[in-house]
């Protein structure tokens, strides 16, 4: 075998190392992307059934000590402000969430890719106000981030002009 032959062979059977040792990196990260993804969906499951049925101490086993929560559509309805660390928005969540009588998502679609969850869904609330219950049904999406394998931030958007709208028809049968 002569020289040249030989240095083909030999950066044949490198770049073939090469693209294998590569084809394993890729394969190996996947797997690891897969057990984040499947992590992150146990923990946010988790999480989100606790966040819905208000059991803040349940809850609380799933926040990262840096956590956060802010809805911004809610802005000029509630004020919307961001609540961190963990233990201001678990007292956030006990304070403005008492007067809640029930809250109930109806999943459209769930999201898990590496540590973020999305959650899209139709979400049933209802609270009494000094005229009576108030019953909500309006679109919102739960984008949760997770960290060490719990969550960090917690972002709600909702729709919150079909909030006003039913809110006001509701309030406005009670004055009829």
């Amino acid at each position: 075998m002569n020289f040249n032959t030989r240095l083909k062979a030999s950066l044949l059977f490198a770049i073939t190392i090469l693209g294998l040792s590569a084809l394993n990196s890729f394969a190996q990260d996947g797997i690891k992307f897969s057990e984040i993804s499947d992590a992150t969906q146990e923990t946010a499951d988790l999480y989100i059934n606790y966040y819905f049925s208000k059991e803040f101490d349940m809850m609380s086993e799933y926040m990262h000590d840096d956590f956060s929560f802010q809805d911004p559509t809610a802005a000029l309805i509630f004020g919307g402000k961001l609540q961190t660390p963990k233990d201001t928005a678990l007292n956030f969540f006990k304070t403005n969430y008492a007067s809640i009588l029930e809250m109930k998502p109806a999943y459209i679609r769930k999201i898990y890719s590496g540590e973020q969850a999305v959650y899209e869904m139709n979400l049933l609330w209802s609270f009494n106000t000094e005229k009576g219950k108030i019953s909500i049904d309006m679109p919102l999406v739960t984008i949760l981030s997770l960290k060490d394998g719990k969550v960090i931030n917690h972002r709600d958007y909702g729709d919150y002009t079909e909030y006003v709208k039913q809110f006001n028809d509701q309030m406005d049968k009670f004055n009829k």
